[in-house]
C-alpha cells in the first residue's frame, strides 16, 4: 500500500462524515506512521496508536503517536522500550509519581476512533473488536481502500461487513474507476 491510499481514504471519510474539526480528539489505530491519516490531522487533536509505530517516523512527520496497542478492556498499552524512553522524554512529560510511566491519553480523552486498514490481520481486527466495544466511544470510521484487482477485495470486503453487523455500523462504499480504487467503511 502507498501512502497515496491513506489520502484517498481520508478524503472518503470526509465526504462520509467525518469532520475532524467537529471532535475533541480523534485515535487513529492499527497503521504505520508514512501510511496513517493522522499525517492530515496534524492541526486537530489526534494520536497514532499502532504496533507499526517507529518513533523516528513521528518526529519526522511530526504527529502525535506512540508504538502500542489496546488490551482486553480498551485500555491504551504503550510497552517501556530503549526508543520510547527516548521518545517520551523529549516529547511527552513522564507522569507524577509513576515510575517509568510516560504521558499519553487515556481511551477516555478520545470521541472519535479511525481504522484505516490494509492487511485485515488478526491485530487489525482485534483493535477494531476492542475499540468497538469500548465505552462513551460514539463515533467511528473504519474501511479500506483497494485497487480493483485486488485479490484479497472480496476477503476484505466480506470481514467487513462481518463486523459491521456484529457491530452495527452503517457501511458506505464507493468506486473510483478513473484511479481504479475501491472505497468501503463502517461508521457509527
Amino acid at each position: 500500500m502507498n501512502n497515496n491510499d491513506s489520502k484517498l481514504f481520508y478524503d472518503f471519510i470526509r465526504s462520509n462524515g467525518y469532520n475532524p474539526e467537529n471532535y475533541y480528539q480523534t485515535l487513529e489505530l492499527v497503521q504505520s506512521v508514512p501510511n496513517s491519516m493522522s499525517q492530515y490531522l496534524r492541526e486537530y487533536k489526534q494520536f497514532l496508536l499502532s504496533r507499526k509505530v517507529i518513533y523516528s517516523e513521528l518526529e519526522e512527520y511530526d504527529i502525535k503517536g506512540a508504538l502500542g496497542y489496546l488490551e482486553a478492556d480498551a485500555t491504551i498499552t504503550v510497552p517501556k522500550t530503549l526508543e520510547a524512553d527516548d521518545y517520551f522524554r523529549y516529547h511527552r512529560p513522564k507522569l507524577p509519581y509513576t515510575p517509568h510511566g510516560y504521558r499519553y491519553p487515556d481511551i477516555s480523552e478520545f470521541d472519535t476512533g479511525v481504522v484505516f486498514m490494509d492487511e485485515f490481520s488478526r491485530n487489525e481486527v482485534s483493535e477494531i473488536i476492542k475499540l468497538s466495544c469500548a465505552k462513551n466511544f460514539p463515533n467511528m470510521f473504519i474501511g479500506f481502500v483497494a485497487d480493483k484487482n485486488d485479490k484479497a477485495l472480496s476477503f476484505k470486503e466480506n470481514s467487513l461487513k462481518r463486523l459491521s453487523d456484529i457491530f452495527s455500523y452503517h457501511i458506505a462504499h464507493d468506486t473510483d474507476s478513473e484511479k481504479s480504487k475501491e472505497f468501503y467503511l463502517m461508521k457509527r
